[in-house]
């Protein structure tokens, strides 16, 4: 009796460990950047859309720029660029070239900041993703193969067992040949189950994993829209022409961040450059009710 409660008492302590261990988590910080307005005169801050925006112009270009979101599950900051092109030439707006650096102050950079986040190249990822999509599609079909193979096998052992069994019925007399004769066709029709068995369980591997490839591409297929429908995408800008879309920055490591954030957008002889200060909202609250900041 003490045995069985010590074991009841050791399961519901086990399981209250697993569930203290799995509900350690902690809302994420939320990330906002808000725009430094620096120069007055050459820059303007203004709200859209619920997104603080800053804009310089020049004599032959025009930038805006805004922080978008940050998206936590892929580390990547969504920033929403607009290009405006003042000049009476083209001019290539490339976002593979933008990049951003920490800075403690808008202007003073340490020296253990002088690492470049560039921003992601969109042309590239969606070469990437298209040549992803062509091999798990071929992976599909080759395990879809797989799946009519085994299927196959295992229709064709239940039809050689069927058979074997229908042998030893008609071969019921007690004889050296008819014993001989049954024994040969049971060890046959174990043979078949055991190759049924493999083809059946080939089959339902096979479709698994093919279920699973066509759900990757159907995935991969959506992020290749985005990628193509809503990034800024690498253009020639004639003469006042505009166009703006979101430009994709990786998160930099931990040790690199400060308060400060410098993107900077080279466009042909020139490269303005927009200072963001990072606010990282905790989503805990505290006992006061309000939510710490930092």
């Amino acid at each position: 009796m003490k045995s069985s409660q010590f074991s009841v008492f050791s399961l519901l302590l086990y399981g209250y460990l697993a569930f203290v261990l799995v509900s350690c988590a902690t809302p994420r910080s939320i990330l906002r950047m808000n725009p430094v307005q620096e120069n007055p005169i050459s820059q303007q801050v203004f709200w859209q859309n619920g997104t603080p925006f800053i804009q310089s112009v020049t004599d032959s270009i025009g930038v805006r720029v805004g922080f978008g979101f940050f998206d936590n599950q892929q580390q990547l900051m969504h920033v929403q660029c607009e290009f405006i092109n003042f000049s009476d030439r083209p001019i290539l707006i490339a976002p593979e070239k933008f990049y951003y650096r920490n800075f403690d102050t808008t202007q003073n950079m340490p020296m253990f900041t002088q690492h470049i986040a560039w921003a992601i190249d969109p042309e590239k990822r969606i070469l990437d993703l298209e040549k992803g999509i062509a091999r798990k599609e071929a992976s599909a079909k080759n395990n879809q193969g797989w799946a009519i193979a085994g299927a196959v096998v295992a229709v064709t052992a239940v039809a050689v067992i069927s058979s074997q069994n229908k042998s030893n019925t008609n071969n019921r007399s007690s004889s050296l040949a008819n014993d001989a004769s049954r024994t040969n066709n049971t060890n046959t029709a174990n043979t078949a189950a055991l190759a049924g068995t493999a083809g059946l369980l080939t089959a339902r591997i096979a479709n698994d994993n093919a279920m699973i490839k066509r759900w990757q591409v159907d995935n991969d297929e959506m992020l290749k829209k985005n990628w193509e429908n809503l990034t800024l995408r690498k253009t020639h800008l004639f003469p006042q022409e505009s166009i703006k879309g979101t430009i994709l920055f990786p998160v930099q490591d931990e040790k690199y961040a400060l308060k400060y954030l410098r993107f900077f957008f080279p466009v042909e002889h020139t490269n303005q450059s927009f200072a963001f200060k990072q606010q990282w909202i905790n989503s805990e609250i505290m006992p006061n009710g309000n939510f710490p900041t930092h």
